[in-house]
């Protein structure tokens, strides 16, 4: 066996757990990513959601004053129905939203902790295979004169 051949047999595995690093690095850098972009849409949403709920009062105001019924009683009371409702669909809009950027969230940093871990497992094992590289064997500790 060459001299080339150890300083391949512990650079390929060094090589390897560099890259599973870079992976896990770019697995959370994506899922910080993911988390943004699902809360942008999350906000636009709420926004046109939010301008339909107005329009749908000023529709159901509008309807309400057309027919010439005081504001009090019956109408008062569905449009202060209608605009709970819409907000809660607002905050459950909402809600849903952040959950799906934390679990996004989530899923980069599972995957960065899965890459760092497998490239600490290929480390090792890269230095496990040092010493086969290097002379084979372990000198057994009762032959060594330090021992003695």
């Amino acid at each position: 066996m060459g001299p080339i051949a150890p300083m391949l047999a512990i650079m390929g595995p060094l090589l390897s757990a560099g890259m599973q690093v870079m992976g896990a690095f770019g697995a959370k850098d994506a899922g910080k990513a993911n988390a943004k972009n699902i809360q942008v849409e999350t906000d636009e949403r709420v926004r046109r959601q939010g301008a339909e709920d107005l329009r749908q009062e000023s529709r159901a105001r509008a309807v309400s004053a057309a027919s010439g019924v005081t504001t009090q009683g019956t109408p008062s009371s569905f449009m202060s129905n209608l605009m709970e409702e819409n907000k809660a669909e607002l905050d459950f809009l909402r809600q849903s939203g952040s959950s799906q950027a934390s679990i996004a969230k989530g899923q980069g940093q599972q995957a960065f902790l899965g890459g760092l871990g497998g490239a600490a497992g290929t480390a090792a094992g890269a230095a496990s295979g040092i010493g086969d590289a290097f002379g084979g064997k372990q000198k057994n500790r009762q032959d060594d004169w330090l021992y003695m």
